[in-house]
């Protein structure tokens, strides 16, 4: 009985043994795999991190750009309005001038019709 007692203790403890190796194996196993995964994460991270840069930077020059356009549609806005004040002054100018010339002409043609 003694024997069939330290024959069951030894087939445990050999048991214990085969399922504490396989539980390692199967950690190590497992590490690796997460290593892999872990180096994947973080070269998918690098390239995000990248992509979010290149956004960044592209978002800097979108508005730079804006900024310029805004400036030159201001620019040209007030080139334009600076034209249209102008030419309503010389048309102003004209007309001024046409009433003068139409005046002296009549004066022109009373006088002459008084000698």
């Amino acid at each position: 009985m003694e024997v069939v007692k330290l024959i069951i203790v030894w087939v445990s403890l050999g048991i214990i043994a085969l399922a504490l190796i396989w539980l390692i194996i199967r950690v190590i196993v497992e590490a690796k795999a997460m290593k892999s995964v872990i180096v994947d994460v973080s070269k998918k991270t690098e390239h995000l991190r990248k992509a979010s840069e290149a956004i960044v930077k592209q978002q800097e020059n979108l508005q730079a750009t804006t900024a310029d356009l805004i400036k030159d549609v201001q620019d040209k806005k007030s080139a334009i309005q600076y034209t249209q004040s102008q030419t309503k002054d010389l048309v102003r100018r004209i007309r001024t001038a046409q009433k003068h010339i139409v005046q002296a002409f009549k004066q022109q043609n009373t006088d002459k019709h008084e000698m």
